[in-house]
């Protein structure tokens, strides 16, 4: 299953339980037309331009050392999934 077909939610709390770190499969990296780091409305997120023309964008984590503006190679984004109890799953990125 594809990172970009998921609903991907963001929500304010504390999350603590890391469910695991994964890089986008090459699947994913070549459904990707551009990431850049933009400023939404949860910070600085990463927004992936879709080769299909839609824009899907993930959190960047806490201590990642991105900047707003900046352009990212898909293929260096590491997907942290982060989850607790009674809550969906939520997605944060950084580049390794």
């Amino acid at each position: 299953m594809s990172i970009f077909s998921n609903k991907i939610t963001t929500y304010n709390g504390s999350w603590t339980a890391l469910e695991g770190t994964q890089k986008l499969s090459a699947q994913e990296v070549s459904s990707v037309d551009k990431a850049e780091v933009v400023e939404s409305k949860f910070g600085l997120s990463i927004c992936f331009h879709l080769k299909s023309g839609q824009l899907r964008f993930i959190p960047i984590t806490r201590d990642s050392q991105l900047a707003e503006g900046e352009v990212v190679n898909p293929a260096d984004v590491e997907i942290t999934t982060l989850q607790r109890v009674g809550s969906e799953d939520i997605y944060k990125a950084d580049v390794a």
